[in-house]
């Protein structure tokens, strides 16, 4: 059991497994993602982006910077910000 499958029940850990689920249902692996970040103007880790993906043991989710929200979104093709946010 990973981490994040832990804190699926939580918000935080859903959000995570939304990460996963969006990048990987699109073939994309964590650096093309990180590529298609950086040519929005986004730069971030391709470790960092692990982590989000990944989650904490403790809460089953990370701590996103809302900075970041919008930037998904957009890389995802979502229209707005919290488009690709779990319902809570």
């Amino acid at each position: 059991m990973t981490r994040n499958d832990q804190g699926n029940d939580r918000y935080e850990g859903r959000v995570c497994a939304r990460l996963k689920e969006l990048r990987v249902s699109r073939g994309w692996t964590m650096e093309e993602l990180r590529e298609r970040l950086a040519a929005i103007g986004v730069e971030v880790p391709a470790s960092t982006l692990y982590s989000y993906e990944r989650g904490s043991a403790r809460s089953g989710g990370v701590d996103i910077p809302i900075r970041l929200l919008p930037a998904i979104a957009r890389v995802y093709g979502y229209t707005t910000a919290g488009g690709w946010l779990p319902a809570k």
